[in-house]
């Protein structure tokens, strides 16, 4: 079986690993994603009760066997967590990985030059008070201040894309409460105020379908 993913190597920066998914998916195509997975992504995608997740969460695990194939030159990947939950490979240690997944997209990626997070949502619907669940004051300013409602949507989709990456890069995902860190996103940098103020390089595309793909790093 042939499955096509997209890889964009960023400037300075991570190679990108991309797969659209045809959910939902075949026994033949669930068969090839699970023959590339680790025990232990086997194991989550068991505890998984919805088709189209589980097949998410194998299709990330093939992904990552590739992109480890492609840009190691690997034959296979043990993807393992580190004490912060951050997913890392054996094989390349001195590597950051990051996954992520929804909707119809899987996403992975490696870098090798310091910490890294990677984030995909689907557009969501915005109800009273989902802002004030993730955003500082600043942000909810930022956010309340936008013209119109397509900016605030687009608004409030790169700053939990963002948000999401840089938890993931840290290594704390939701344990850290969102609101307590102040993001100022640029054109390709944003600047996080938490406990000190960091940069960080990020690159946010817009896919085919309005989902958005961000990816925050350091150097």
């Amino acid at each position: 079986m042939s499955v096509v993913y997209s890889v964009y190597t960023l400037e300075q920066g991570p190679t990108l690993f991309l797969l659209r998914l045809v959910l939902p998916a075949s026994d033949e195509t669930l068969a090839c994603y699970a023959a590339s997975c680790s025990d232990l992504r086997l194991q989550r995608a068991g505890r998984y009760r919805q088709h189209d997740d589980r097949t998410r969460c194998l299709a990330a695990g093939w992904l990552v066997r590739q992109a480890t194939k492609q840009l190691l030159g690997r034959n296979g990947s043990n993807e393992l967590h580190d004490p912060l939950g951050r997913p890392w490979l054996p094989e390349a240690p001195d590597y950051s990985l990051s996954i992520t997944h929804a909707g119809n997209w899987v996403a992975c990626a490696l870098y090798p030059d310091g910490p890294l997070g990677i984030d995909l949502e689907t557009p969501p619907e915005i109800t009273p008070g989902m802002a004030e669940l993730f955003m500082s004051g600043q942000e909810l300013f930022e956010y309340r201040a936008q013209p119109d409602p397509c900016q605030r949507q687009n608004y409030f989709l790169r700053c939990w894309c963002l948000k999401e990456c840089w938890l993931k890069a840290i290594g704390t995902g939701m344990l850290q409460n969102p609101c307590d860190a102040s993001i100022t996103i640029g054109a390709t940098t944003m600047s996080v105020q938490h406990d000190k103020r960091e940069l960080w390089h990020i690159n946010q595309q817009f896919l085919d379908d309005s989902s958005l793909l961000a990816l925050c790093w350091r150097r």
